[in-house]
């Protein structure tokens, strides 16, 4: 599983006003992410080798793929099961994750940028390394949410002398924050008679 390009549009799982200098809160938590990972599924790799005058095949396969949020961090972590011939062992794998919001394209991304374990065999009792994988490589797409521009819209009313007057909402000056189990995207909201470029 080479590329994981992903647009993957959501209700918002939890929007508030907030008394906090912003007017509007969007927040993605971390098990809708992992929801998509688990989604994905598992997936594996493998290649030949030669260890002196030893050839064999390596076969490894990622269980468990998740993703740990806490403030200003996001972890990778996932299981990852080796198999060599007869020999095989298992291994938790921790990196790293950037996220990030995109007010241009409105998508609040997940990037797998680190996730390295050891491929290693043992022969006559003794460990040889390999070669390391970095799982980084094989998420080369970032996971991809919708941000809070969808909140843009436009309401109708009517004003006292019976005309009509439309109001335009637009969120604008978005910041982004990672948060334990969540990402919350907080965005101050602008009305207008105008209509917001698109």
């Amino acid at each position: 599983m080479k590329r994981y390009c992903l647009l993957f549009l959501f209700a918002f799982s939890f929007l508030r006003v907030s008394a906090q200098g912003s007017d509007l809160q969007v927040c993605l938590h971390e098990s809708m992410i992992n929801k998509l990972l688990a989604a994905l599924g598992n997936f594996s790799g493998s290649a030949d080798y030669k260890v002196w005058f030893f050839k064999g095949t390596y076969k490894w396969t990622v269980m468990n793929p998740h993703i740990e949020l806490k403030p200003g961090k996001a972890d990778y972590i996932c299981d990852v099961k080796v198999e060599d011939g007869p020999f095989d062992y298992q291994t938790q794998v921790i990196g790293d994750a950037e996220v990030s919001y995109d007010q241009k394209t409105n998508l609040i991304s997940v990037k797998i940028t680190k996730g390295i374990f050891e491929i290693y065999t043992v022969i006559l009792g003794r460990k040889f390394h390999i070669t390391q994988i970095d799982l980084a490589n094989y998420y080369t797409d970032p996971l991809t949410f919708e941000g809070p521009m969808t909140m843009g819209t436009s309401m109708e009313f009517t004003m006292p002398d019976n005309s009509k007057k439309t109001i335009y909402i637009t969120p604008a000056a978005c910041l982004l924050n990672v948060e334990h189990d969540q990402v919350i995207v907080k965005c101050q909201v602008q009305f207008s008679e105008i209509p917001p470029k698109q």
